[in-house]
């Protein structure tokens, strides 16, 4: 009586458990379906296939003078900082300073025309690659921050954890690279929402 019982149930559980994992199977491969179905053949940035976006006319006029100018200023401002003289600038504490404001531009300009360029490739106004770069632009700012007043003969006017003549952070740095760290953030987060309510669209 016992066993004739238990079967029942496990019969019972069994039928349940497969008719769940039917169900999920079936989700996940009209999930995958959806994707195929959108995705147009686009180069895929990061690895993912997004639905396309259909970007307007203006935007995309926009995006390529983007690239273009931002494309130019890369390439003169690499050519101005491989051209320097290492030993005149390690001597002289001002054009110390004045290259490494310099190096930290143009570490960012590169890294915006990276995220443009990466959108005119996709085809697509989001991808990981922007929030990537957003965050590697925002380390690079928060490095400047701390490593700028190590320099002798730097000086700024918004010192933060000041003692002496020195300061741990320099503000002017410090906050903007901050506020930057956290839009990319926001952006990474609302890029994965936005990948989850499109897949349950």
């Amino acid at each position: 009586m016992v066993t004739e019982k238990f079967l029942e149930w496990f019969d019972r559980g069994w039928d349940k458990w497969e008719l769940w994992y039917k169900r999920k199977k079936e989700v996940k491969e009209r999930k995958r379906e959806e994707k195929e179905e959108f995705y147009d053949g686009s180069p895929v940035i990061g690895g993912e296939k997004d639905r396309p976006v259909r970007l307007s006319v203006g935007f995309k006029i926009l995006l390529g003078t983007a690239i273009f100018l931002s494309g130019i200023l890369v390439h003169i401002y690499l050519g101005m900082m491989l051209s320097v003289s290492w030993p005149e600038i390690v001597g002289d504490s001002k054009m110390l300073i004045n290259y490494s404001q310099r190096l930290l531009y143009c570490v960012i300009l590169c890294l915006c025309f990276s995220m443009l360029v990466s959108i005119a490739i996709s085809k697509r106004p989001f991808n990981s690659v922007l929030y990537g770069f957003g965050i590697a632009a925002s380390i690079a700012i928060l490095a400047a921050s701390f490593l700028f007043p190590r320099i002798d003969g730097y000086y700024t006017n918004f010192e933060i954890l000041a003692k002496g003549n020195r300061c741990v952070f320099d503000g002017n740095y410090f906050i903007p690279g901050l506020l930057a760290l956290v839009m990319a953030l926001l952006l990474r987060y609302g890029y994965k929402y936005q990948n989850n309510s499109d897949m349950t669209v």
